[in-house]
This record gives C-alpha cells, structure tokens and sequence, in this order.
C-alpha cells in the first residue's frame, strides 16, 4: 500500500520554508521502503530512501564475469560509520578501475539485512549474530 505525506522544514542554504514528500512502495524482493524528496526555490536538493522492512542480517555474493553482468542493481544499506562510508567509497574506485577488466565479485555483508544485489546469481546467505 502506498503512502504519501507532506511535511515543512526550513532549508539549510537559504533558510526558506522547504516541503518534504514522503512517498512509501512495497519493492520487489526488497520490502516496503519511504522515499523522501524536497527540492527549494534556491537549488537545494535532497533525496533519501529508507527501508521500513526489517531483515535478518545476511551477506550477498555476485560473480561478474562479463560486461553486461555490470549492469546488475545493488541496493545497499546508508552506512552511518564514517569510516565504513570512506571504506564503501574506495571499493568503489576499485570497481571502477576493474570495469576493464570485467571479472570481479561483489559481497555486502549487511547487519541489517537490508541491502540486495538484484540478480538471479546473486547468493544471498545469513549472517550469525555475534
């Protein structure tokens, strides 16, 4: 069921009153997730998505082995720990960086259970609490 609300907040540039628009979807193998939108007279924009699923904690393995295997939708949870942000950031450049050579794999451990690498070859295990 989807759900759509409006709430008012101050921008953080010009001060001006700003509209948020929360937005809910129920998500194909995802769960349901709230998206929140506002954008302001003086550029200003914001976007965020939030899972109101929770999730056992697992891990999401995927094989790259060719180009168009590239192309697969990974969804993965906002890390709050800077450190592991900057850590999510460099693996990134690395794949950039491997996108010639196209061979790779990508594993998520998520704590939350809320991330998903959208693919039929993706291998999705559960993580034991420790």
């Amino acid at each position: 069921m989807n759900r759509e609300f409006t709430t008012k907040t101050t921008c953080p540039l010009c001060e001006s009153e700003l509209t948020l628009y929360w937005t809910s979807e129920e998500i194909p193998y995802f769960g349901e997730v709230m998206y929140l939108t506002s954008q302001c007279q003086c550029g200003h924009r914001y976007t965020d998505v939030f899972s109101l699923t929770e999730k056992e904690p697992a891990r999401y393995e995927f094989h790259a082995e060719s180009q168009s295997d590239l192309n697969v939708r990974v969804l993965q949870m906002l890390l709050r720990d800077e450190e592991k942000r900057e850590r999510a950031e460099e693996l990134l450049n690395q794949i950039d960086e491997i996108y010639k050579n196209v061979k790779l794999t990508v594993i998520i451990d998520d704590p939350t259970g809320n991330s998903a690498i959208l693919s039929k070859n993706t291998k999705k295990t559960l993580l034991m609490s420790e």
